[in-house]
């Protein structure tokens, strides 16, 4: 059984074919974002309009998730029904641009509101797709798309009429592309989860999730969307190529060079940053163009890591696909929301100066997520799951005698010690190679993958896949899963199944 990753994710044909969609997704939303500005005019109300839309809707996701089950592995597209999302697509952008032409503006807001849908799902099975794929393929997938995507950017400088057109064309692309590419994923997936609904509540760790909604906040706060409107074309194109390009390339130094700890680095660097932009905004003032750039580049590069990261989750996840992108573009999209309306009262307020009270607040809120929020301990556990210190806990309660199976066992010796034996028992009543035991020893001792890589000088996408080879043939789903394995000792010949655990 093959659980997580498949190895037909890692052909070059599949990698094409999420790239592309990547591209035309990341250009469909663009698109979509930039006609709601209106270059050539400020219309930064529409596009508050956009974000409360996609994540009230994505509210409702999230609540109707358990019911309405998980987005499938196999036939991706297909499960949101693949005409009913090409139709969407085609209507909303032709209704927008009939109706703009014609002047009615309840017509064009019921295209864009349409379109605002498509975006949503056609976005969220990339994720879906990206969780498919073994992680280095997800992560180059992402970081081609990125680096490709700017070039759409002169036409979004043509009005509103031409990024409508682009907006359903790049939304009808992407759904094509989403539709093949998880046909070709799922013929390589023995065990897809599919058919696995929403089973175990999906409770990450509160003070990331806190910390995240902050640091979003604070950049949507900071980013400049009022800049757009009063750019020439050329200065408009120049200035989001560049900043794209330049997100994209520390994206890929961050993802590549350092796989298992660039989240945590990456945190800590656009935690950095965002104070940093604060800092010029009080310097220089809000319509300065440092700071503007700064926060332009600065809330791309926050746009890409994160959805490297919700995929990545998703990947390793036993909770349900659409619960968990439904639950992360609510978050996103209602921080920014709250971000552009913090924007909005300080611009109304015109006070003529940098001091701003909402500035230093959210400045303030900033540093305390930055600081006390997003830590290395918060971080590992919403990665890897609140119960991951229990069961850390439990394995040196029976190491040193204090629990009443450690008494009746008559174990005494040190927590490494327990938890090898216990490892080695796995290992062998699973059939497990000698290597894939290391792995599943140094896992269950809390090891990260950068460390079990450099112990055993193997490379970190070799650790995954020796990772996910221990997932399928112990029959668990994540690393809780598996420590609960170890931690319970005697159970360890039967699989989760066989002691009445959750179906897959």
């Amino acid at each position: 059984m093959n659980i997580g990753r498949p190895a037909a994710a890692d052909d070059f044909g599949t990698f094409a074919l999420v790239s592309s969609a990547l591209v035309f997704a990341i250009t469909a939303e663009e698109s979509l974002g930039y006609t709601t500005l209106s270059v050539g005019g400020a219309h930064v109300d529409s596009y508050l309009v956009f974000c409360l839309f996609q994540g009230l809707l994505s509210a409702a996701l999230f609540a109707a998730a358990p019911a309405l089950g998980t987005l499938g592995a196999s036939h991706a597209a297909e499960r949101v029904s693949l005409p009913l999302l090409l139709a969407a697509a085609l209507a909303g952008s032709s209704l927008a641009m009939a109706c703009g032409w014609a002047g009615a503006d309840a017509g064009v807001m019921a295209g864009f509101l349409l379109m605002a849908c498509v975006v949503l799902a056609v976005k969220m099975l990339c994720l879906r797709l990206m969780s498919a794929m073994e992680r280095q393929w997800a992560a180059r997938s992402l970081f081609c798309a990125v680096l490709v995507q700017p070039l759409a950017a002169p036409l979004f400088s043509l009005g509103p009429t031409a990024t409508w057109a682009v907006s359903g064309v790049a939304s009808i692309a992407a759904a094509l592309l989403l539709s093949r590419a998880g046909r070709r994923l799922s013929a390589g997936m023995c065990a897809p989860d599919a058919t696995r609904r929403f089973a175990k509540p999906f409770s990450p760790s509160a003070p990331v999730l806190v910390g995240f909604f902050i640091m979003c906040t604070s950049i949507s706060y900071l980013n400049p969307l009022s800049l757009y409107p009063h750019l020439t074309a050329v200065a408009f194109v120049t200035v989001t190529v560049l900043t794209h390009l330049a997100a994209a390339l520390v994206f890929g130094a961050l993802v590549f060079k350092l796989p298992d700890s660039s989240y945590v680095l990456a945190t800590r660097g656009i935690g950095t940053v965002l104070i940093f932009s604060f800092v010029l905004l009080a310097l220089f003032g809000f319509g300065a163009q440092v700071p503007r750039l700064s926060c332009t580049f600065l809330f791309s590069l926050f746009e890409f890591l994160s959805f490297m990261v919700i995929a990545d989750v998703a990947s390793y996840s036993t909770s349900g696909r659409l619960r968990l992108f439904s639950g992360f573009y609510a978050l996103v999209r209602l921080a920014t929301a709250f971000g552009i309306l913090a924007g909005m009262a300080d611009q109304a307020l015109d006070i003529g100066a940098s001091f701003s009270v909402l500035g230093i607040a959210l400045a303030g809120a900033s540093v305390v997520a930055a600081l006390w929020l997003l830590t290395e301990q918060n971080l590992d556990a919403f990665f890897w799951g609140e119960g991951v210190r229990g069961s850390m806990a439990r394995l040196r309660a029976d190491a040193q005698g204090d629990s009443p199976r450690a008494v009746a066992q008559g174990a005494r010796g040190s927590v490494e010690g327990l938890i090898g034996r216990r490892a080695a028992e796995i290992a062998a009543a699973h059939g497990l190679t000698a290597r894939e035991g290391e792995v599943l020893a140094l896992m269950a001792s809390g090891r990260s993958s950068t460390y079990i890589a450099e112990q055993l000088g193997i490379s970190s996408n070799t650790v995954r896949k020796h990772v996910s080879q221990v997932y399928a043939k112990c029959g668990v789903h994540s690393k809780q899963d598996l420590l609960t394995l170890v931690q319970e000792g005697e159970g360890a010949t039967e699989t989760p199944a066989e002691r009445g655990g959750d179906p897959v």
